[in-house]
């Protein structure tokens, strides 16, 4: 994608046919929604898409709507420590499988759409909403008959999972190159042959990425969370859709930090590099290391703490073993929600360099004052003057330029101005959602 083609994407007024609408936030309207409906395939963990989902229950219950969560599978560790409520989430039960068992799995959740149905056709929701493609097709399938409305809020897209091979199918690979040529990122961690896969296997994601086409685009309304995957979405599906972002509570300004996490973990004179994310390879956590390394070399008073748990943590301390960084880089684990923003106060520069957008973890750590660096796949900014007021610089996916942009963030740091304040200000849950609210109680819906 262009820097044209983002300009033409971020336009407040109306046009004839745009690409993609953004909403401007304020306070929501009165709603002609009483309940809600709000499909997921798994809320079983911590994760930027289960923390949204939450937090979008919270809003419209707060608005006086109705908000009941249909989850086929569901876990309380997903709560984040007992933050938000379990009241109206309904778990349908459905059981783990390995992620090879595609076959397997699509027909598992085959098997949710009479219960899906029943529950749609029990609570009468006024909209049902889901957050993925996927979800997107149980909801065509529980609704085909009823022609009860719902909408799709795309928190992530194919491109940023290099498992999720829907890209290669017959329906959407005839944008693989050029998606994949507009993102390092999607260079970087998307091959353009498919993986091998048997035809049973091959066959079920083929009629799976027919069913997800027309699912979306059934949609009465499909949200993004960034000018790229809008853009995507596009290409992919042929429509329109609203870009969005939240990354949190407006609290979150006149926070004061109440645990000195420096003394905590006995850095009290380091210079403090932090991350926090589901420890995977896509978070591209290894990168970090690998460019910390240089850091180091340079300054021995730096010091980088990863937060967060995931399959990928053994590898990654053995991979902090063999560059020498033991006694330089501490494992934290999960942080919990009482400590989280105190893990921001605490440090110096907050890295995000996963691949794909500017993650819900580095709108807060900005907004507590922190430079932060991203991967250039979240660079979607296209005013460059907003750029240079922005707290986020971006590096491409080598260790050079990521080690040579957090020697910069060191020693230049950033100070929140009041315009920039005000500019954050928009990124908070009740503009979020507020702009979601209004866009669901149009006549159309």
């Amino acid at each position: 994608m262009t820097s044209n083609d983002l300009k033409s994407m971020t336009f407040v007024e109306p046009r004839p046919s745009p690409v993609v609408t953004t909403s401007s936030p304020g306070s929501p309207p009165s709603s002609n929604i009483q309940r809600m409906l709000w499909l997921t395939s798994t809320l079983n963990q911590i994760g930027g898409g289960e923390r949204l989902l939450l937090e979008g229950k919270k809003f419209f219950e707060n608005q006086n709507i109705e908000t009941v969560v249909l989850a086929g599978r569901f876990s309380p560790k997903a709560l984040f420590d007992g933050t938000y409520s379990s009241h109206n989430i309904i778990s349908l039960g459905l059981p783990p499988l390995p992620n090879k068992k595609i076959t397997q799995e699509v027909f598992r959740r085959i098997r949710l759409l009479p219960m899906i149905h029943r529950e749609i056709r029990r609570l009468k929701p006024d909209i049902v909403l889901c957050q993925s493609e996927y979800d997107c097709i149980l909801l065509w399938g529980a609704t085909l008959f009823n022609h009860q409305p719902y909408a799709v809020l795309i928190f992530g897209q194919m491109f940023q999972f290099a498992e999720n091979i829907a890209k290669y199918t017959l329906v959407f690979r005839k944008h693989l190159k050029e998606i994949r040529a507009s993102r390092p990122g999607y260079m970087a961690t998307v091959p353009l042959k498919a993986p091998r896969r048997g035809i049973l296997n091959r066959l079920t994601e083929e009629l799976s990425a027919v069913l997800r086409y027309i699912a979306v685009r059934k949609a009465k309304k499909i949200f993004t969370i960034s000018p790229q995957v809008g853009w995507e979405v596009r290409k992919l599906y042929g429509r329109d859709s609203t870009v969005l972002k939240g990354a949190y509570p407006p609290s979150i300004f006149n926070y004061e930090q109440k645990k000195d996490v420096r003394k905590m973990l006995g850095l009290e004179n380091k210079r403090l590099f932090l991350t926090i994310s589901r420890l995977v390879p896509k978070k591209r956590v290894d990168l970090c290391l690998k460019a910390f390394g240089e850091v180091v070399k340079n300054r021995p008073d730096a010091h980088f703490v990863i937060g967060g748990v995931g399959f990928e943590e053994q590898n990654l301390k053995r991979l902090a073993h063999d560059l020498g960084l033991d006694s330089s880089t501490t494992f934290v684990g999960h942080i919990s929600e009482k400590e989280l923003w105190d893990y921001y106060c605490g440090c110096d520069v907050f890295l995000n360099m996963d691949v794909a957008d500017v993650g819900l973890a580095a709108y807060a750590a900005s907004a507590l004052g922190k430079r932060v660096i991203c991967s250039a796949d979240a660079d979607d900014e296209a005013d460059p003057v907003q750029r240079m007021k922005s707290p986020f610089l971006f590096s491409d996916f080598t260790p050079q330029n990521l080690a040579a942009l957090m020697e910069e963030a060191l020693t230049r740091p950033w100070r929140m101005t009041p315009d920039q304040k005000e500019w954050l200000q928009k990124f908070t849950w009740e503009a979020y959602f507020g702009a979601i609210l209004r866009e669901l109680s149009l006549p159309c819906l």
